[in-house]
């Protein structure tokens, strides 16, 4: 949630090789993989193929993000709060179909803030001259 008087942080465009999977917290199992398509230090949106309806509003979920582009790089797994999950496609029983999920980060460490913060310098589509 953002506080009163706060400005919500501009999100940035991921550049190709930034994704991200959904872990099972108890067996720390990949459940599903997609491509970070907006992000910032506070947050990414992520779409993702699914057998299942999305995740709840306000769920919790674990989230293990990295780069498969030119550096390979992780900031690790994060939790986070869904603030909305969805369809990009029909949804037809038995066959994947195309979601958008947008999080927020919640309860990081100064490592995994540090992390984040190097992961979006470095996945991040930014004009020149800016930073986060």
């Amino acid at each position: 949630m953002i506080e009163p008087g706060k400005k919500k942080k501009k999100r940035f465009a991921a550049k190709d090789g930034a994704v991200a999977a959904f872990v099972k917290p108890k067996n720390c199992h990949y459940t599903n993989l997609g491509q970070i398509v907006e992000m910032n230090v506070d947050g990414l949106s992520l779409k993702y193929l699914s057998r299942e309806e999305g995740h709840l509003k306000g769920e919790s979920v674990m989230l293990d993000i990295f780069g498969i582009g030119r550096p390979l790089l992780g900031a690790g797994k994060v939790e986070c709060r869904v603030v909305n999950d969805i369809p990009l496609t029909d949804h037809y029983s038995n066959s994947l179909n195309i979601r958008l999920c947008t999080l927020e980060f919640q309860s990081l460490s100064r490592e995994q803030e540090y992390s984040i913060g190097h992961f979006v310098d470095v996945y991040a589509l930014r004009e020149k001259g800016q930073a986060h």
